[in-house]
């Protein structure tokens, strides 16, 4: 890639976004754009554009993303919810069956990012490579990477902050205690974690992450509970990556994580639903613990891990670079 700025264009919120703006002002002179104004009057320019909200926001932009080719403007588009692209029905299901709407936005993403790979000066990057579907997304998307989530922290060098909740606390923290990262919601089984928590487990638990007022009531009759309701920094986060010997991601939804790739990388027992997405996709990585239940977990060995010892089995560093060079 030449020496310009390239534009960024991320959500107006705090997500993974943040994370992947950071990594891209890591191999090149970018500048993170929020405002939609300031978004259209760099699309009708030559300005090279990394998309971050291609799945969502972004394609409102569409017919400026087409005509972009007819002036030079190049774009980058990465997509985190590719599989959202393959919601089928039959037609019995669609008339009786719930969440019609998202059927109809898989059908018109379908044909938008059929219709931007194939007539358009702008790329589509999954981050879905090794997917089970890839076959099929390969219709809408320009090429696959592993999530940047599995591989960045190697280059973004993230320092390591204690959170405050940890400095004056007698908890104990040892290669049992299990990390749950991020808002303590449904998409976190968050019944089914209470519900285990309610038995009074052997392991420690720190969870990390905005808990809803109800939910804290209930945790904080549990001496094995750590929490930090709050949002968590990147470096507060790698400190705790560090620190614990196991992080939970028995999910409800089949999707990619950046919790599960960050402990990846930090090489840790990762706590996954057997015979769902993350087992599946990632059965080759050593320390997945895959249960159906969280009781299972009473009789799971924890292996003894090295801390930072990183894990390469996902780079796509390489590739990722490749990519915004032929930008």
């Amino acid at each position: 890639m030449n020496n310009k700025v390239a534009y960024c264009f991320s959500a107006n919120r705090i997500c993974h976004h943040d994370d992947y703006f950071l990594l891209l002002s890591k191999y090149i002179s970018i500048k993170n754009i929020k405002s939609k104004k300031k978004k259209i009057a760099i699309l009708l320019s030559k300005k090279k554009v990394v998309f971050l909200d291609i799945d969502s926001l972004d394609l409102i932009f569409f017919p400026i993303i087409m005509l972009r080719s007819l002036w030079g403007g190049k774009g980058l588009a990465i997509s985190v919810r590719t599989e959202y692209l393959l919601e089928e029905r039959t037609f019995k299901e669609f008339i009786f069956h719930r969440r019609r709407l998202i059927y109809i936005k898989s059908m018109v993403k379908r044909i938008l990012f059929y219709l931007i790979r194939k007539k358009s000066s702008t790329n589509i990057v999954s981050i879905h490579k090794g997917h089970k579907q890839s076959k099929k997304l390969k219709k809408y998307v320009n090429s696959f990477i592993y999530d940047p989530q599995l591989w960045d922290l190697a280059i973004l060098n993230l320092a390591k902050v204690k959170p405050i909740e940890l400095r004056k606390t007698t908890f104990q923290i040892n290669e049992k205690t299990i990390l749950v990262a991020g808002r303590f919601d449904k998409q976190r089984s968050k019944f089914e974690l209470l519900e285990y928590l309610s038995s009074k487990p052997r392991e420690n638990f720190i969870i990390a992450g905005k808990i809803d007022d109800s939910d804290m009531d209930i945790l904080r009759e549990y001496a094995n509970c750590l929490l930090i309701n709050r949002y968590v920094s990147n470096e507060e986060l790698m400190y705790l990556y560090d620190v614990v010997g196991n992080v939970y991601c028995f999910y409800s939804n089949d999707r990619p994580s950046g919790f599960f790739g960050r402990a990846l990388q930090f090489n840790k027992n990762v706590i996954v639903r057997k015979n769902r997405f993350l087992h599946k996709m990632f059965n080759n990585y050593k320390n997945l613990i895959p249960i159906v239940n969280l009781s299972e977990l009473n009789s799971v060995e924890f292996n003894s891990i090295e801390n930072n010892s990183g894990n390469s089995l996902f780079d796509d560093s390489e590739e990722f670079k490749n990519m915004l060079e032929q930008l």
